[in-house]
């Protein structure tokens, strides 16, 4: 279910798990500054933007690291696992997302292909000649334990991510269709296991939190010419390519002010894939090595007291220091994303507080990359009965693929169907 952005977190903590608590904010202020690894590598990964893909954060432009909560703390936030209400969590969530397509209902059109309902395959690589088109498939399962009289959170999660990219080359670059241009297809899939924690001191106005990840990364790719796709009347393409392993970790914090009593503020410092990290392949002779660098982002969000509504205002600076390269295979060179490109800024609305603290429904919009985004969520309950219950997410929304001075613009829709346990 949505959690609850808006209430305070727990201020009433025993005295015994101070000091244990006060180390563990020690170690994770500490582990916001390291130096990065000075390894080799040949290939970047912007891991933080392939697993920040959930379609509430998404809906309000990703300005979520102030405003993480439950489940989406592990991806954007783990200071934010203490701003969650109920005390446990079991969330299972099946998300689907597709590329709108300015020629057609791309998803469509291919399914029937591969089904064998459509034999057009001239007319399919004519419709979608010089396009890139790209779709997901990811589930999410995972755990949310806050134990508030203790000012202390727990989440473990397992995400299991398939992203598909179909590009429709002009290999000749005559603007024509001929039997010699390409079906490029990449699959990258990710899987990944979480491990979070997070803090609240000073009676709840500092929280802290890190997170663990250990995953496993394939990339892989496979081509055939036109000419071979329209005599063979088969799109069905076996992808190779090398496979990665690794473990990296986030920390943040959230301070939440004061100053007004009708509104609250507060501010949000992370750091992602800490240190950086150098990833090597299966087989290292003759595959490259990722580098998943170390980034930092800084958000804040505004929560006005209004009765019976629950509103909140979130923006967020992403990769402060630029250290996320993009790669263009046209000049071979790596440049940096633009400054409207890694700030974000949402809204969120929800509407009947639920029994768990969760709204019914919740409205969102935002600006993602300097796009509007937008998108709903419902939530069945029933009031103080465990049983499993939906939770239904849709998020449309825009992406900047390019680089500063560049644009590789795509529009996705996206749906989540999750069933959800709260006690």
């Amino acid at each position: 279910m949505t959690d609850s952005i808006f209430n305070h977190p727990s201020g009433t903590g025993k005295s015994g798990l101070r000091l244990s608590t006060l180390i563990g904010a020690a170690v994770i202020l500490l582990a916001l500054f390291p130096a990065h690894g000075t390894a080799q590598v040949t290939r970047g990964f912007d891991l933080a933007s392939f697993y920040q893909t959930d379609p509430r954060a998404l809906a309000m432009g990703n300005a979520y690291g102030a405003v993480a909560r439950g489940e989406g703390a592990m991806l954007h936030n783990p200071a934010g696992l203490v701003q969650y209400d109920a005390d446990i969590k079991l969330d299972y969530a099946l998300t689907v997302e597709g590329e709108i397509s300015p020629s057609g209902d791309f998803l469509n059109d291919t399914y029937g292909l591969i089904q064998g309902s459509d034999s057009d395959y001239t007319g399919y690589l004519n419709k979608y000649f010089k396009e890139t088109n790209y779709y997901r498939a990811q589930t999410f399962y995972n755990a949310v334990f806050n134990l508030a009289e203790f000012n202390i959170g727990f989440a473990g999660g397992k995400m299991d991510q398939l992203k598909y990219s179909f590009e429709f080359q002009d290999t000749n670059l005559d603007s024509t269709v001929d039997a010699a241009d390409n079906l490029v297809v990449t699959k990258q899939r990710l899987n990944i296991n979480f491990g979070s924690i997070g803090f609240a001191l000073l009676e709840g106005q500092l929280m802290l939190g890190a997170t663990i990840k250990s995953f496993t990364f394939q990339d892989e790719i496979a081509s055939d010419t036109f000419g071979n796709i329209i005599a063979g009347s088969n799109i069905d393409l076996t992808t190779t390519g090398p496979s990665y392993s690794g473990t990296t970790y986030d920390v943040g914090m959230i301070w939440r002010m004061e100053a007004l009593s009708w509104i609250r503020g507060q501010w949000s410092l992370v750091a992602y894939n800490v240190g950086g990290a150098a990833l090597d392949p299966a087989d290292p002779v003759t595959q490259d090595t990722l580098e998943v660098p170390g980034t930092y982002n800084i958000g804040f969000s505004l929560a006005p007291n209004i009765p019976a509504v629950d509103l909140v205002i979130s923006g967020e600076w992403e990769d402060v220091t630029g250290e996320v390269l993009v790669y263009d295979p046209t000049d071979g060179q790596h440049h940096k994303r633009s400054q409207t490109q890694r700030l974000h800024a949402g809204m969120e609305l929800g509407l009947w507080k639920t029994s768990t603290g969760n709204n019914a429904f919740s409205a969102r919009v935002g600006s993602h990359r300097g796009f509007i985004s937008y998108g709903a969520e419902i939530n069945i309950d029933l009031p103080f009965i465990p049983l499993p219950l939906p939770r239904l997410v849709y998020t449309k929304y825009k992406d900047n693929f390019g680089y500063d001075g560049t644009q590789d613009l795509h529009e996705f829709e996206t749906l989540t169907l999750a069933i959800v346990v709260s006690f």
